[in-house]
Order: C-alpha cells, then sequence, then structure tokens
C-alpha cells in the first residue's frame, strides 16, 4: 500500500478507504507512478499471457502487515499488456499473474496523471527489448 497521488477510472467515492465495525479496513486498488519512480520499468507482455486487472479492485488490508493489502482481481488473458512485475523478465509472463494494464490503457492513465500532476518527463521506462 502507498500514500499520494493516484488515478481510479470510477467515482471517487466508490473507491473511498474504510474500516468496518470489526476493525477490517477496505481499500481500493489504483493506479500510480510510484513504482516507475522507485526504478521499476514496465515489462511488456503478450496477448494470451494471464495477468490481473486490479484497477478499482476492492482489497483488504493485511491486519498482520498494514503495509499490504490483499485484491480481489480478476484474470484475464488477451491484449498486449505491461506491468511493473517481472523485473524484466518475459519468462515471468507466463509464469505469475503480475498487476497489469492493457498497454492503451496503462499509456492514457499515465499520461492523465501526469498532466494533472504537472509532470513533463514520465518516470515511466520500458524494460530493454529482449536479445532474440
Amino acid at each position: 500500500m502507498q500514500e499520494g497521488p493516484n488515478l481510479a477510472t470510477v467515482e471517487c467515492d466508490t473507491v473511498k478507504p474504510s474500516t468496518d465495525a470489526d476493525g477490517v479496513r477496505t481499500v481500493y486498488s489504483q493506479f500510480a507512478l510510484t513504482q516507475f519512480a522507485q526504478g521499476k520499468k514496465a515489462l511488456k507482455c503478450e496477448s494470451g499471457t494471464p495477468w490481473s486487472q486490479c484497477l478499482n479492485k476492492i482489497c483488504t488490508v493485511d491486519p498482520a502487515n498494514p503495509d499490504k493489502a490483499i485484491c480481489a482481481c480478476d484474470v484475464v488473458r488477451t491484449g498486449e499488456w505491461q506491468t511493473a512485475g517481472g523485473e524484466c523478465d518475459t519468462a515471468t509472463c507466463k509464469t505469475a499473474y503480475w498487476s497489469g494494464a492493457l498497454l492503451a490503457d496503462s499509456r492514457n492513465n499515465a499520461e492523465f496523471l501526469m498532466e494533472q500532476l504537472k509532470i513533463t518527463k514520465s518516470p515511466a521506462e520500458a524494460c530493454p527489448v529482449p536479445k532474440q
């Protein structure tokens, strides 16, 4: 879990954090540039490989580690997509359910967030193209 500027594609009231009567904290997965600003690179994966679509999905804060949350994401296998996971190893596109986004959506979300934050240079860099 991270604090800071982020983006949801639904009304803000529908993704507002909450705590129930039993103290269970709920948050929602949103897009941020934080991982890229920390040096992670965007790994591009082929259509047909599995990935997790987590944007706007409900998450429960881990009571044992409040810096983490467990989210209920959709597993998708269509469209070229990208993730900040996988450490630029394309083999991981087939062996993990990384949180990702379709390429076009990822670009649009990053551009919108940059515009809102008045950032002129994106912190997101692509992984190097693997040698064939």
